[in-house]
C-alpha cells in the first residue's frame, strides 16, 4: 500500500503537480497498521523505512524528469528524514563486526542531510560511488556465512540507509542507467537476504498434555535478541483462545530489527 508521507507545502506541491506520485509508505504515519507483505498487520515503519521510501521516491522522480519544484520538495524531505534513519542505525548496541559499517552509515547520512547543497557539488558522482562501495560491502557480509546475527542486523539497517543515498546521488549525477539498474537490483537482493537470513526464530512449549487444560506457549526471537510471546489454550481438546499467527508474532518480535525493515521495503522496491 502506498500513501503520501509529505505534509504541508510539500504535500500540496505533490498533489497539484503529479496527482499522487508521492512518497511510498507501507504503513500509516499516524501509527496505525496495514497489510504488509505476508504479515496480516504490520507494525508501523521506523525511521529507516520512512527515509528509504522518501529517498527512493526522489530517485524515481529524478528518473522520470518530473518538475523541478517537486524535485526540490523531495530533496528537502529526504535530507530531513535521513537524520532519523541515521540515529536508528547508530543508537543501537554496537557489535564489533558492524562497527565500520555503522560508522560509515553515520558519516554518509550526515553528509546527505545537507543534500540540497551537496547535489550541486561536482564531487556528487564520487560521493555516490563511495556510498555504493560501502553498501556493497554490507551486501557481501549479508551474502556470506555469518554467525553474529546481531551484527548482521545492524548492517541490515545500515545498508537500507546507504543504498538509497547512493542511488539518488548517482541518478542526480548522471550515472548510466545500466549501472543504476544493477544497483537497484542489488538493493532488492540485499533485502531479500535480510528477509531470508535474519528472520526471527520461533519455538513452542506445551504444558502437560494429559490435563484438561493445555497451553502452548510460542516465543519468537528476532536477530537483535528481542522476543515476543503468545499463548494458545486448549480446554478439553478445543481451542479456547485465538490461534497464534506465527508470522504476526515474528513481526512483533522484530519491531527493532532490520528484518521488519526488509518486510516493509521489498514491496516498495519491487513495484516503483
Amino acid at each position: 500500500m502506498r500513501k503520501r508521507l509529505l505534509s504541508g507545502v510539500v504535500a500540496a506541491v505533490m498533489a497539484t503537480t503529479v496527482g499522487g506520485a508521492g512518497i511510498a509508505e507501507p504503513a500509516r504515519a499516524d501509527g496505525g497498521t496495514v497489510p504488509c507483505e505476508f504479515i496480516g498487520r504490520c507494525p508501523p515503519p521506523g525511521p529507516t523505512v520512512i527515509f528509504a521510501s522518501a529517498a527512493m521516491s526522489l530517485y524515481w522522480a529524478l528518473a522520470r524528469n518530473v518538475a523541478e519544484a517537486i524535485i526540490q520538495a523531495l530533496v528537502g524531505e529526504a535530507a530531513r528524514l535521513v537524520i532519523g534513519a541515521r540515529d536508528e542505525v547508530v543508537l543501537r548496541q554496537e557489535q564489533s563486526e558492524a562497527r565500520v559499517s555503522v560508522a560509515e552509515a553515520n558519516r554518509m547520512a550526515s553528509d546527505y542531510a545537507n543534500y540540497p547543497v551537496l547535489r550541486q557539488d561536482w564531487n556528487l558522482f564520487r560521493f555516490a560511488g563511495d556510498v555504493y562501495q560501502s553498501a556493497s560491502r554490507d551486501y557481501e557480509f549479508m551474502d556470506d556465512d555469518f554467525t553474529n546475527r546481531a551484527a548482521a542486523d545492524q548492517i541490515g539497517y545500515a545498508l537500507n540507509v546507504k543504498y538509497p543515498i547512493a542511488i539518488t546521488a548517482a541518478e542526480d549525477s548522471g550515472l548510466d542507467q545500466a549501472t543504476l539498474n544493477s544497483w537497484n537490483q542489488e538493493y532488492i537482493r540485499a533485502n531479500e537476504l535480510i528477509l531470508q537470513k535474519l528472520a526471527p526464530a520461533c519455538a513452542s512449549r506445551v504444558t502437560d498434555p494429559t490435563t484438561a487444560i493445555v497451553e502452548i506457549t510460542y516465543t519468537c526471537t528476532a536477530a537483535n535478541g528481542d522476543t515476543a510471546v503468545a499463548v494458545e489454550r486448549y480446554v478439553n481438546g478445543r481451542l479456547d483462545t485465538p490461534a497464534v499467527d506465527l508470522n504476526q508474532l515474528k513481526a512483533e518480535s522484530a519491531i527493532h530489527s532490520s528484518w521488519l525493515t526488509a518486510v516493509h521495503m521489498l514491496p516498495i522496491l519491487r513495484n516503483p
